[in-house]
């Protein structure tokens, strides 16, 4: 699987960046979840918390 996100840095203001970075974090957030429910292994948060 391949995530892309694309934003126009010439005219991207703060919101919308704001707003690009947030929406990848949701989706990897909830990606980690599944890969590690299907494959095994542990989430970044996981090895920190260890």
């Amino acid at each position: 699987m391949i995530f892309e996100h694309t934003i126009v840095g010439s005219t991207c203001d703060k919101l919308e960046l704001e707003a690009s970075v947030n929406a990848v974090l949701e989706i990897a957030d909830d990606y980690d979840d599944k890969i590690v429910e299907r494959w095994g292994g542990r989430r970044a948060l996981d090895r920190i918390s260890s």
